[in-house]
């Protein structure tokens, strides 16, 4: 089972990796965002003795922040989903080193993995590289709860008459974060991209092992002290798919258990943030783990 443990350290340190590189491009991003709001709506604002007029013409003009957002899109988002979509297909890739590391048929797992199309139509990304509109990559770039974030401070700071200095302060802590606290994108893509790309792994996963024609795994990732329950008593073991499709949905440790009907084992696995992954294994070797266990 080297192999397999070999592959999980290797994919989350390529992880890591990227999430390091998007990080450092989204703060860019959340400078060069409150910069144009500095420059191209504040200057619009009513502005009287050095605080914003509560008037109904300065809250009309909040909806240039949506001009910003577009720019922002347009330019320095889009670099940064471009280069994500391309870590995303690169995926296929990783699961064939996998599959090809554990003798698994290299003609049948290459041919799996020349086709990119699985992964394409999932995050929404065309056959020409572009995001596709109303996709998964596109709806993430248009940011709507961060322009929605920022278009309510703005909103209550005009209704508050608040005064300049506080308002730049306050908004360059929304946008920019603090001490400990990240910013507004790169707190919006810790909540809604990175976890994308565990369960695009699982998917395209999914295609490798019903083209393989296997029906067992293991439940590999390690321990980490934010480790939950459910997966620490998983982790390492061996499993069948039917044992996970059937009883992983009542499991009492399975987080957000109200929403249990959206829940899909063999993708999801430990829910949000769950860095487990399932390696999925032929009979011979399930067997082989199962009697250790």
């Amino acid at each position: 089972m080297d192999e397999i443990l070999a592959w999980v350290l290797g994919f989350e340190r390529d992880f890591d990796a990227v999430k390091e590189r998007i990080d450092k491009a989204l703060r860019n991003a959340e400078g060069a965002l409150l910069r144009r709001i500095i420059a191209d709506v504040l200057p619009r604002l009513g502005i009287k003795e050095g605080a914003l007029l509560g008037t109904i013409s300065n809250m009309a003009r909040v909806n240039l922040i949506e001009r910003v957002f577009n720019e922002m899109g347009q330019d320095e988002i889009n670099l940064i989903l471009k280069d994500y979509a391309n870590e995303l297909i690169g995926i296929t890739g990783k699961n064939a080193a996998y599959y090809f590391a554990l003798g698994f048929d290299r003609e049948k797992v290459a041919a799996i993995a020349e086709n990119s199309n699985l992964i394409r139509s999932i995050v929404g990304i065309g056959t020409d590289g572009e995001l596709l509109k109303d996709g998964f990559l596109y709806r993430l770039g248009r940011s709507d709860a961060v322009r929605e974030r920022v278009k309510q401070y703005v909103l209550t700071s005009i209704a508050t008459k608040q005064d300049l200095k506080g308002f730049q302060n306050g908004l360059k802590v929304l946008i920019q974060g603090g001490k400990g606290v990240d910013g507004a994108l790169v707190g919006y893509w810790n909540n809604f991209a990175y976890d994308a790309f565990a369960q695009v792994r699982e998917v395209d996963n999914l295609h490798f092992k019903n083209e393989i024609g296997l029906r067992h795994f293991m439940y590999q990732g390690g321990i980490i002290i934010t480790s939950r329950d459910f997966c620490i008593k998983k982790n390492g073991k061996v499993f069948s798919e039917q044992e996970a499709v059937k009883n992983w949905p009542n499991d009492p440790d399975l987080i957000d258990r109200k929403h249990k009907a959206t829940y899909k084992p063999l993708i999801d696995r430990g829910r949000y943030n769950c860095r487990h992954f399932l390696m999925w294994i032929s009979e011979e070797m399930y067997n082989e783990r199962k009697a250790l266990e």
